[in-house]
Protein backbone atom coordinates (compact mmCIF):
# COMPACT_ATOMS: atom_id res chain seq x y z
CA UNK A 1 0.00 0.00 0.00
CA UNK A 2 1.49 3.49 -0.66
CA UNK A 3 -0.07 7.41 -0.13
CA UNK A 4 1.01 9.74 -2.31
CA UNK A 5 0.67 13.36 -1.39
CA UNK A 6 2.80 16.93 -1.05
CA UNK A 7 3.03 17.86 2.74
CA UNK A 8 2.00 14.58 4.66
CA UNK A 9 1.16 14.38 7.98
CA UNK A 10 -0.06 11.28 10.02
CA UNK A 11 -2.44 12.32 12.38
CA UNK A 12 -3.96 8.67 13.81
CA UNK A 13 -2.90 5.46 14.28
CA UNK A 14 -1.93 2.90 11.37
CA UNK A 15 -2.14 -0.46 11.01
CA UNK A 16 -1.36 -2.09 7.65
CA UNK A 17 -2.40 -6.03 8.18
CA UNK A 18 -3.45 -7.91 5.27
CA UNK A 19 -5.23 -11.10 6.56
CA UNK A 20 -5.16 -12.69 2.77
CA UNK A 21 -1.38 -12.73 2.74
CA UNK A 22 0.89 -14.98 3.32
CA UNK A 23 4.88 -16.25 3.05
CA UNK A 24 4.79 -15.97 -0.69
CA UNK A 25 2.96 -12.29 -0.56
CA UNK A 26 5.04 -10.07 1.92
CA UNK A 27 4.77 -6.89 -0.09
CA UNK A 28 0.93 -6.84 0.60
CA UNK A 29 1.91 -5.61 3.96
CA UNK A 30 4.26 -2.75 2.80
CA UNK A 31 3.58 0.87 3.96
CA UNK A 32 5.02 3.57 1.53
CA UNK A 33 4.37 7.12 2.36
CA UNK A 34 5.59 9.42 -1.21
CA UNK A 35 5.40 12.81 -0.42
CA UNK A 36 6.18 15.95 -2.55
CA UNK A 37 6.78 18.11 0.76
CA UNK A 38 7.21 17.03 4.06
CA UNK A 39 6.27 13.96 6.40
CA UNK A 40 5.69 14.22 9.54
CA UNK A 41 3.43 12.44 12.84
CA UNK A 42 1.58 13.73 15.78
CA UNK A 43 1.58 11.98 19.11
CA UNK A 44 0.43 8.50 19.12
CA UNK A 45 0.06 8.25 15.72
CA UNK A 46 1.43 5.07 15.26
CA UNK A 47 2.55 3.26 12.15
CA UNK A 48 2.15 -0.55 13.05
CA UNK A 49 3.37 -2.45 9.68
CA UNK A 50 5.39 -5.58 8.71
CA UNK A 51 7.50 -3.08 6.04
CA UNK A 52 7.50 0.62 6.13
CA UNK A 53 8.83 2.79 3.36
CA UNK A 54 9.44 6.80 2.78
CA UNK A 55 10.27 8.07 -0.54
CA UNK A 56 10.60 11.69 -2.30
CA UNK A 57 10.03 13.62 0.77
CA UNK A 58 12.05 16.79 1.09
CA UNK A 59 12.15 16.04 4.85
CA UNK A 60 10.43 12.81 7.43
CA UNK A 61 10.20 13.30 11.02
CA UNK A 62 8.28 10.12 12.46
CA UNK A 63 9.90 9.79 16.16
CA UNK A 64 6.56 7.89 17.78
CA UNK A 65 7.14 4.23 18.87
CA UNK A 66 6.29 2.92 15.80
CA UNK A 67 6.20 -0.86 15.51
CA UNK A 68 7.26 -1.86 11.66
CA UNK A 69 10.22 -4.67 11.07
CA UNK A 70 12.16 -3.55 8.29
CA UNK A 71 12.39 0.26 7.64
CA UNK A 72 13.76 1.95 4.17
CA UNK A 73 13.75 5.57 3.38
CA UNK A 74 14.75 7.88 0.45
CA UNK A 75 14.81 11.36 1.11
CA UNK A 76 16.20 14.76 -0.23
CA UNK A 77 16.03 16.07 3.51
CA UNK A 78 16.24 14.93 6.99
CA UNK A 79 14.52 11.96 8.07
CA UNK A 80 13.81 10.86 12.23
CA UNK A 81 12.59 7.19 12.66
CA UNK A 82 11.90 5.90 15.94
CA UNK A 83 10.58 1.94 16.40
CA UNK A 84 9.22 1.14 19.74
CA UNK A 85 10.85 -2.51 19.63
CA UNK A 86 13.44 -4.37 16.78
CA UNK A 87 14.16 -2.70 13.63
CA UNK A 88 15.73 -3.40 10.64
CA UNK A 89 17.19 -1.20 7.97
CA UNK A 90 16.73 -3.06 4.75
CA UNK A 91 14.75 -2.95 1.70
CA UNK A 92 10.90 -2.13 1.18
CA UNK A 93 9.84 -2.51 -2.23
CA UNK A 94 12.11 -0.32 -4.64
CA UNK A 95 13.40 1.72 -1.76
CA UNK A 96 16.75 0.02 -0.34
CA UNK A 97 18.54 1.69 2.74
CA UNK A 98 18.69 4.81 4.15
CA UNK A 99 19.68 7.74 2.23
CA UNK A 100 19.53 11.87 2.48
CA UNK A 101 20.95 14.46 -0.01
CA UNK A 102 23.44 15.70 2.23
CA UNK A 103 21.24 15.89 5.48
CA UNK A 104 21.02 14.32 9.09
CA UNK A 105 19.70 10.48 9.78
CA UNK A 106 18.58 9.84 13.00
CA UNK A 107 17.27 6.27 13.60
CA UNK A 108 16.17 4.78 16.90
CA UNK A 109 15.34 1.34 18.12
CA UNK A 110 12.98 0.41 21.57
CA UNK A 111 12.59 4.03 21.66
CA UNK A 112 9.64 3.82 24.31
CA UNK A 113 12.76 2.42 26.25
CA UNK A 114 11.13 -0.35 27.94
CA UNK A 115 12.15 -3.83 27.33
CA UNK A 116 14.85 -4.75 24.82
CA UNK A 117 15.32 -3.81 20.58
CA UNK A 118 17.77 -4.13 18.67
CA UNK A 119 19.10 -2.29 15.55
CA UNK A 120 19.93 -4.53 12.58
CA UNK A 121 21.93 -2.98 9.56
CA UNK A 122 21.81 -5.31 6.29
CA UNK A 123 23.44 -5.76 3.84
CA UNK A 124 21.08 -4.12 0.57
CA UNK A 125 21.74 -3.77 -2.96
CA UNK A 126 22.77 -0.06 -2.42
CA UNK A 127 26.20 0.83 -3.11
CA UNK A 128 25.87 2.61 0.72
CA UNK A 129 23.44 0.87 2.72
CA UNK A 130 23.12 4.34 5.01
CA UNK A 131 24.21 7.43 3.52
CA UNK A 132 24.04 11.09 4.27
CA UNK A 133 26.33 12.57 2.45
CA UNK A 134 28.43 15.88 3.99
CA UNK A 135 25.60 15.30 6.84
CA UNK A 136 25.48 13.10 9.97
CA UNK A 137 24.26 9.73 10.70
CA UNK A 138 23.22 8.74 14.21
CA UNK A 139 21.98 4.92 15.27
CA UNK A 140 20.68 4.26 18.66
CA UNK A 141 19.12 1.77 20.52
CA UNK A 142 17.91 2.51 23.56
CA UNK A 143 18.14 0.10 26.96
CA UNK A 144 16.07 1.26 30.23
CA UNK A 145 18.67 -0.10 32.77
CA UNK A 146 21.26 -2.52 33.76
CA UNK A 147 18.72 -5.11 34.95
CA UNK A 148 17.05 -5.63 31.22
CA UNK A 149 18.42 -7.33 28.15
CA UNK A 150 20.45 -4.90 26.53
CA UNK A 151 19.63 -3.53 23.38
CA UNK A 152 22.03 -3.80 20.52
CA UNK A 153 23.40 -1.93 17.55
CA UNK A 154 24.12 -5.16 14.86
CA UNK A 155 25.82 -4.23 11.73
CA UNK A 156 25.79 -7.17 9.25
CA UNK A 157 29.31 -7.85 6.99
CA UNK A 158 28.97 -6.26 3.69
CA UNK A 159 26.82 -2.88 4.84
CA UNK A 160 27.93 0.78 3.61
CA UNK A 161 27.40 3.36 6.35
CA UNK A 162 28.81 6.12 4.83
CA UNK A 163 29.41 10.24 5.22
CA UNK A 164 31.96 12.51 3.05
CA UNK A 165 33.17 15.71 3.37
CA UNK A 166 35.07 17.46 6.29
CA UNK A 167 32.46 18.92 8.64
CA UNK A 168 32.49 18.10 12.46
CA UNK A 169 30.65 15.15 13.47
CA UNK A 170 30.03 12.34 11.23
CA UNK A 171 28.41 8.61 12.37
CA UNK A 172 27.43 8.16 16.02
CA UNK A 173 26.60 4.71 17.45
CA UNK A 174 24.65 4.40 20.84
CA UNK A 175 23.78 1.09 22.11
CA UNK A 176 24.93 -1.26 24.96
CA UNK A 177 26.30 -3.33 22.96
CA UNK A 178 27.45 -2.97 19.40
CA UNK A 179 28.24 -5.66 16.88
CA UNK A 180 30.30 -4.44 13.76
CA UNK A 181 30.92 -7.31 11.79
CA UNK A 182 32.51 -8.43 15.01
CA UNK A 183 33.64 -11.78 13.55
CA UNK A 184 34.64 -10.93 10.05
CA UNK A 185 36.25 -8.34 8.19
CA UNK A 186 34.32 -6.05 5.93
CA UNK A 187 36.37 -2.96 5.05
CA UNK A 188 34.65 0.38 5.11
CA UNK A 189 31.80 -1.04 7.09
CA UNK A 190 31.05 2.17 8.98
CA UNK A 191 33.21 5.49 6.69
CA UNK A 192 33.13 8.33 7.96
CA UNK A 193 36.48 9.34 5.98
CA UNK A 194 38.67 11.74 8.35
CA UNK A 195 35.71 12.62 10.00
CA UNK A 196 34.42 11.30 13.56
CA UNK A 197 32.93 7.93 14.18
CA UNK A 198 31.72 7.65 17.36
CA UNK A 199 30.81 4.53 19.44
CA UNK A 200 29.01 4.83 22.73
CA UNK A 201 27.07 3.03 25.46
CA UNK A 202 23.13 4.18 25.84
CA UNK A 203 23.67 3.87 30.13
CA UNK A 204 25.74 6.13 32.14
CA UNK A 205 28.30 4.36 33.82
CA UNK A 206 28.45 1.18 31.10
CA UNK A 207 32.02 0.07 31.17
CA UNK A 208 33.83 0.01 27.94
CA UNK A 209 36.42 -2.51 26.27
CA UNK A 210 37.87 -2.20 22.89
CA UNK A 211 40.47 -4.05 21.48
CA UNK A 212 40.08 -7.61 22.41
CA UNK A 213 41.42 -10.05 19.67
CA UNK A 214 38.93 -11.25 17.37
CA UNK A 215 36.63 -12.92 17.16
CA UNK A 216 35.74 -13.04 20.78
CA UNK A 217 33.54 -10.16 22.04
CA UNK A 218 33.87 -8.10 24.98
CA UNK A 219 30.22 -7.04 25.01
CA UNK A 220 28.92 -7.63 28.09
CA UNK A 221 24.63 -7.72 29.18
CA UNK A 222 24.78 -8.20 33.15
CA UNK A 223 20.72 -8.56 33.28
CA UNK A 224 21.71 -7.52 37.19
CA UNK A 225 22.34 -4.21 38.65
CA UNK A 226 26.20 -4.66 37.56
CA UNK A 227 26.85 -2.42 34.96
CA UNK A 228 27.03 -3.81 31.20
CA UNK A 229 30.08 -3.78 28.97
CA UNK A 230 30.42 -2.29 25.54
CA UNK A 231 32.99 -4.15 23.88
CA UNK A 232 34.35 -3.45 20.36
CA UNK A 233 37.19 -5.74 19.18
CA UNK A 234 40.49 -5.42 16.98
CA UNK A 235 38.40 -6.65 13.97
CA UNK A 236 35.46 -3.95 14.58
CA UNK A 237 37.85 -1.18 14.89
CA UNK A 238 39.51 -2.37 11.28
CA UNK A 239 35.88 -2.04 9.79
CA UNK A 240 35.61 1.58 11.01
CA UNK A 241 37.38 4.26 8.66
CA UNK A 242 37.73 7.64 10.59
CA UNK A 243 38.50 9.59 13.13
CA UNK A 244 37.49 7.45 16.90
CA UNK A 245 35.83 8.50 19.66
CA UNK A 246 34.67 6.12 22.37
CA UNK A 247 32.43 6.49 25.05
CA UNK A 248 30.75 9.86 26.91
CA UNK A 249 31.60 12.04 29.87
CA UNK A 250 29.20 9.85 31.77
CA UNK A 251 30.26 6.61 30.50
CA UNK A 252 32.01 4.18 33.23
CA UNK A 253 35.83 3.06 32.79
CA UNK A 254 37.23 2.22 29.47
CA UNK A 255 39.64 -0.76 29.45
CA UNK A 256 42.11 -0.77 26.49
CA UNK A 257 42.94 -4.71 25.43
CA UNK A 258 44.06 -4.51 22.05
CA UNK A 259 45.87 -1.22 20.20
CA UNK A 260 43.51 1.68 18.91
CA UNK A 261 44.47 2.86 15.74
CA UNK A 262 42.04 4.87 13.59
CA UNK A 263 42.03 3.64 10.17
CA UNK A 264 42.37 7.36 8.71
CA UNK A 265 41.00 10.46 10.84
CA UNK A 266 44.10 10.28 12.40
CA UNK A 267 42.22 11.39 15.95
CA UNK A 268 41.28 9.14 19.28
CA UNK A 269 39.04 10.06 21.76
CA UNK A 270 39.08 8.24 24.78
CA UNK A 271 35.95 9.65 27.43
CA UNK A 272 34.82 8.66 30.47
CA UNK A 273 34.04 9.43 34.18
CA UNK A 274 36.23 6.97 35.79
CA UNK A 275 40.16 5.53 34.51
CA UNK A 276 41.29 4.42 31.31
CA UNK A 277 43.13 0.64 32.00
CA UNK A 278 45.88 -0.86 30.13
CA UNK A 279 44.79 -4.23 29.58
CA UNK A 280 47.05 -4.85 26.61
CA UNK A 281 49.64 -6.92 26.89
CA UNK A 282 51.86 -5.79 23.73
CA UNK A 283 53.03 -2.86 21.38
CA UNK A 284 51.27 0.84 21.76
CA UNK A 285 47.73 0.84 23.41
CA UNK A 286 46.60 4.01 21.07
CA UNK A 287 47.83 4.93 17.95
CA UNK A 288 47.22 8.33 16.19
CA UNK A 289 47.92 11.89 14.95
CA UNK A 290 46.53 13.38 17.73
CA UNK A 291 45.34 11.81 21.31
CA UNK A 292 42.93 12.93 23.75
CA UNK A 293 41.79 12.03 26.68
CA UNK A 294 38.96 13.11 28.78
CA UNK A 295 39.06 11.43 32.10
CA UNK A 296 37.94 11.43 35.73
CA UNK A 297 40.28 8.78 36.98
CA UNK A 298 43.53 6.96 36.77
CA UNK A 299 45.27 6.62 33.37
CA UNK A 300 47.30 4.08 32.88
CA UNK A 301 49.37 3.31 36.42
CA UNK A 302 53.66 4.09 36.92
CA UNK A 303 54.31 0.30 36.72
CA UNK A 304 51.79 -0.21 33.93
CA UNK A 305 51.62 3.45 31.86
CA UNK A 306 49.01 3.96 29.05
CA UNK A 307 51.51 3.21 25.85
CA UNK A 308 51.07 5.53 22.97
CA UNK A 309 51.86 6.39 19.55
CA UNK A 310 50.89 9.69 18.83
CA UNK A 311 52.08 13.32 17.83
CA UNK A 312 50.08 15.37 19.85
CA UNK A 313 48.07 14.53 23.52
CA UNK A 314 45.37 16.61 25.66
CA UNK A 315 44.14 15.27 28.76
CA UNK A 316 41.46 17.02 30.34
CA UNK A 317 39.04 16.72 33.19
CA UNK A 318 35.66 15.42 32.96
CA UNK A 319 32.49 17.61 34.14
CA UNK A 320 35.17 19.72 36.39
CA UNK A 321 36.68 16.41 37.81
CA UNK A 322 40.10 15.88 37.18
CA UNK A 323 41.93 12.54 36.63
CA UNK A 324 43.14 11.14 39.52
CA UNK A 325 46.72 10.42 38.28
CA UNK A 326 48.48 9.98 34.43
CA UNK A 327 50.97 7.61 33.75
CA UNK A 328 52.00 7.80 29.79
CA UNK A 329 54.81 6.89 27.53
CA UNK A 330 54.90 7.61 23.97
CA UNK A 331 57.08 6.02 21.17
CA UNK A 332 58.58 9.19 19.05
CA UNK A 333 57.92 12.99 19.93
CA UNK A 334 55.28 14.18 21.45
CA UNK A 335 53.91 17.68 21.83
CA UNK A 336 51.24 18.27 25.38
CA UNK A 337 49.21 20.46 24.03
CA UNK A 338 47.63 20.74 27.55
CA UNK A 339 46.82 19.01 30.50
CA UNK A 340 43.68 19.92 32.88
CA UNK A 341 44.63 19.98 37.06
CA UNK A 342 45.82 16.06 36.78
CA UNK A 343 47.07 14.38 40.06
CA UNK A 344 50.64 12.97 40.50
CA UNK A 345 51.98 11.15 37.26
CA UNK A 346 54.35 11.53 34.14
CA UNK A 347 54.79 11.79 30.68
CA UNK A 348 57.63 10.23 29.34
CA UNK A 349 58.20 10.29 25.46
CA UNK A 350 61.19 8.99 23.31
CA UNK A 351 61.68 11.58 22.03
CA UNK A 352 62.16 15.01 22.07
CA UNK A 353 58.77 16.23 23.69
CA UNK A 354 57.41 19.82 23.42
CA UNK A 355 55.03 21.50 26.24
CA UNK A 356 52.75 23.87 24.83
CA UNK A 357 49.10 25.31 25.94
CA UNK A 358 47.96 25.14 29.60
CA UNK A 359 49.60 22.39 32.00
CA UNK A 360 48.80 21.77 35.55
CA UNK A 361 48.94 19.04 37.90
CA UNK A 362 48.56 18.74 41.82
CA UNK A 363 50.74 16.44 44.25
CA UNK A 364 53.96 16.44 41.90
CA UNK A 365 54.53 15.75 38.41
CA UNK A 366 57.05 14.62 35.70
CA UNK A 367 58.23 15.64 31.74
CA UNK A 368 60.44 13.52 30.56
CA UNK A 369 62.07 13.12 26.65
CA UNK A 370 64.09 9.70 27.51
CA UNK A 371 67.79 9.22 26.04
CA UNK A 372 67.67 7.07 22.81
CA UNK A 373 71.85 7.78 22.41
CA UNK A 374 71.15 9.60 19.71
CA UNK A 375 71.35 14.10 19.78
CA UNK A 376 67.85 15.53 19.89
CA UNK A 377 66.46 14.04 23.06
CA UNK A 378 65.66 17.44 24.41
CA UNK A 379 62.31 19.08 26.06
CA UNK A 380 61.20 22.63 24.83
CA UNK A 381 58.76 24.58 26.89
CA UNK A 382 56.83 27.02 24.91
CA UNK A 383 53.56 26.99 26.61
CA UNK A 384 51.04 29.14 27.97
CA UNK A 385 52.02 27.86 31.69
CA UNK A 386 53.17 24.75 33.52
CA UNK A 387 51.83 24.30 36.88
CA UNK A 388 52.05 22.25 40.37
CA UNK A 389 49.89 22.47 43.91
CA UNK A 390 49.09 20.59 46.68
CA UNK A 391 53.12 19.19 47.09
CA UNK A 392 55.60 17.20 45.14
CA UNK A 393 58.13 18.00 42.80
CA UNK A 394 57.81 19.27 38.96
CA UNK A 395 60.43 17.89 37.09
CA UNK A 396 61.86 18.47 34.22
CA UNK A 397 63.91 15.79 32.29
CA UNK A 398 65.58 15.55 29.10
CA UNK A 399 68.41 13.13 27.41
CA UNK A 400 69.76 16.55 25.76
CA UNK A 401 68.59 19.84 25.85
CA UNK A 402 65.83 21.78 28.21
CA UNK A 403 64.87 24.96 26.25
CA UNK A 404 62.12 27.43 27.78
CA UNK A 405 60.67 29.44 25.41
CA UNK A 406 57.36 31.04 27.03
CA UNK A 407 54.78 30.00 29.60
CA UNK A 408 55.01 30.89 33.45
CA UNK A 409 56.45 27.71 35.49
CA UNK A 410 55.33 27.52 39.10
CA UNK A 411 55.40 24.67 41.77
CA UNK A 412 53.24 26.82 44.84
CA UNK A 413 53.43 25.98 48.23
CA UNK A 414 56.47 25.90 50.85
CA UNK A 415 59.07 23.45 50.15
CA UNK A 416 58.40 22.56 46.81
CA UNK A 417 60.47 21.82 44.29
CA UNK A 418 60.49 22.69 40.89
CA UNK A 419 63.56 20.26 38.99
CA UNK A 420 65.27 20.20 36.04
CA UNK A 421 67.93 17.56 34.45
CA UNK A 422 69.66 18.27 31.33
CA UNK A 423 71.89 15.54 30.00
CA UNK A 424 70.12 12.50 31.10
CA UNK A 425 72.22 10.01 29.48
CA UNK A 426 71.19 6.48 30.18
CA UNK A 427 73.83 3.74 30.86
CA UNK A 428 75.87 2.78 27.60
CA UNK A 429 73.28 5.45 25.74
CA UNK A 430 75.75 8.68 25.80
CA UNK A 431 75.94 10.88 22.45
CA UNK A 432 78.09 13.84 21.69
CA UNK A 433 75.30 16.49 22.32
CA UNK A 434 76.05 17.61 26.45
CA UNK A 435 72.66 18.34 27.07
CA UNK A 436 72.17 21.97 28.40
Amino acid sequence: RSITSGNLSVNAAVTVDDPNSGADDTEADNFILIAGGTITQTASSVITATSFGIGGASSATLNENNDVNTFASSTTGQVGFSDGDDLTIGTVDTITGVSTTNSPITITSNSDNAGAGNLTVTDTSATNDISAGTSTISLTAKTPDFTATASKIIVNSGVKITVTGTASGGVTLVAQNINLSESSSSANLINAGTRTVSIEPFLANTLSDVGAASPASADVDSTTAAADTLGINSTELANVTGALQIATSTSGSVTISGTITPTSGNTVTINTNGSVIDNNTSGADIQGTNIVINAKGSVGTSGDPLETQGSTLDINAVSGDSPDSVYITNTGSLTVTGMDNVGTGFIKASSPLTITGVNASVGGFTYQASDSGSSGDSITINATSVTNTGGGTLEFIAGDDITHQAGAISNAGGGNITKFTADNEGSGTADSDRGA
